[in-house]
């Protein structure tokens, strides 16, 4: 029954989200909304799901009808050409914009960090923990936040990534700070305005559970990122996988965001 209830929850939130995106073009965190869209796709509910995914699938419902009621009253201030003294709106429309965006980064990391029980007992290193995409969702947002107090910290990693390096040379940036500080938002941004300056782009999600110290960890991410590339990759070594990354990545410029 509960696996019934899951899926019930899964269905109803893809095919409001589906409704809202055809109504309002301007839906906010739109591209939040897609990337646990994308996540429930790819997740199957069965009789082994854990009962922990009930709070995650009711808490994105929710907060799609309170981003739905915020872009209806959106729309009726445009209408009505509402314009509020000292920028009060600004304000809480930022407000809101981050207080929601945050609650739905955790539902995201809790849906991503959900497996099946059965697949938990099978498998050291699940799907679930290492993503790898061309970009950070399939199509660009209408609705892309705005980042604020990083112009100089953007302007400056733009320029590290755009620079040219020696031949087969490699540029590597560190964006480093305490959690919830901004550090995915300013990742995301640079993403976003450099991805046309690059042959090849790859958004690459790992989770704290992996050690990436560890030879088998190291294994699967060089496998996850090889796969984009259509790479049979079964039973090979670490030294077999990095030289055929090597030769897929030759004289390309490419972006590797971790």
């Amino acid at each position: 029954m509960a696996a019934d209830h899951f899926e019930f929850l899964k269905n109803k939130f893809i095919n409001d989200f589906q409704e809202v995106v055809e109504e309002f073009e301007e839906l906010p965190l739109r591209l939040h909304f897609q990337n646990i869209l994308e996540v429930l796709q790819e997740k199957t509910i069965s009789p082994s799901t854990p009962i922990v995914l009930k709070n995650p699938l009711y808490q994105v419902r929710s907060a799609l009808t309170e981003c739905v009621m915020f872009a209806e009253k959106e729309q009726e201030r445009k209408a009505q050409n509402k314009k509020s003294r000292f920028n009060v709106h600004s304000v809480k429309k930022l407000w809101f914009i981050c207080k929601t965006g945050k609650k739905l980064v955790r539902i995201e990391a809790k849906l991503r960090g959900t497996r099946d029980n059965a697949a938990v007992e099978s498998s050291p290193l699940g799907l679930s923990l290492i993503t790898v995409s061309e970009r950070l969702s399939s199509y660009e947002p209408i609705f892309r936040p705005t980042i604020y107090g990083f112009d100089d910290q953007l302007q400056k990693i733009e320029k590290l990534l755009l620079k040219t390096p020696d031949a087969n040379g490699i540029n590597a940036v560190g964006i480093v700070g305490m959690g919830g500080v901004g550090k995915t938002a300013l990742a995301n941004e640079v993403f976003w305005r450099v991805e046309s300056q690059f042959d090849l782009k790859l958004w690459i999600r790992l989770s704290q559970k992996l050690n990436p110290e560890d030879v088998d960890s190291r294994i699967e991410i060089v496998r996850k990122i090889l796969e984009r590339f259509k790479e049979t990759t079964n039973h090979a070594s670490l030294d077999d996988l990095l030289h055929a990354l090597y030769d897929k990545l030759r004289d390309r410029r490419w972006c590797k965001q971790f």
